[in-house]
């Protein structure tokens, strides 16, 4: 990008997917660029004087319900006293992820049982299972943990696996979320057009 404008933000963001056509259009490559892309928004804001949600046709919202995120304790107790201390600092919402999930179906269940237990019935907890299982499983696991009542189950699947989570948007009791490991958007096209999920999580 040396010597190109960084007003014309697209040009830029069509160079460098050309030079990263071979070996860069996903994952590190493409978070390369898009922390580019980021330097390169903030420049425009910075020569218009304005701030980038300006830019970009905001605010639409000035307010955003804050959710606390932490990994699933070692334990399921130690899980529900992480839950009780959230709870406790204010939070609403409380999600817990990765770390034990997906070392057994009773393991599974009691982390998600101690944490609804230590949250309270007021509190809505999240569940993040870290792409550990697959789509039966995950089915499973979804009927086994809604009388804890989650909020949403996100990415219990690898994100290649568009058939399965096509089948949990089909049969699945708990609202899926996913998209962090999705890096296009014409790959958010396809999530948004087949309406594989409930919640679209982009990684900004």
């Amino acid at each position: 990008l040396k010597g190109q404008d960084p007003l014309a933000i697209d040009v830029c963001m069509d160079r460098m997917m050309a030079t990263a056509n071979y070996y860069g259009r996903v994952g590190v490559g493409t978070h390369a660029m898009a922390g580019i892309n980021l330097a390169l928004w903030d420049i425009a804001g910075k020569a218009r004087d304005c701030p980038v949600y300006e830019l970009l046709g905001g605010p639409y919202k000035t307010k955003f319900r804050a959710y606390c995120s932490i990994l699933f304790g070692d334990t399921p107790k130690e899980t529900g006293e992480l839950a009780r201390r959230f709870a406790d600092k204010g939070f609403t919402a409380i999600k817990f992820g990765w770390g034990p999930m997906g070392q057994s179906e009773e393991n599974d269940t009691a982390l998600v049982r101690e944490a609804r237990k230590g949250a309270g019935p007021d509190i809505d907890i999240l569940v993040d299972a870290g792409q550990v299982w697959d789509w039966k499983t995950a089915l499973r696991r979804a009927n086994q943990f809604s009388e804890f009542s989650p909020f949403w189950l996100e990415e219990p699947l690898i994100p290649t696996d568009l058939e399965g989570y096509a089948r949990l948007r089909d049969e699945c009791p708990i609202p899926i979320a996913s998209g962090e490991h999705e890096y296009t958007a014409k790959a958010f096209e396809v999530i948004i057009q087949e309406k594989l999920l409930a919640f679209v999580q982009p990684d900004v």
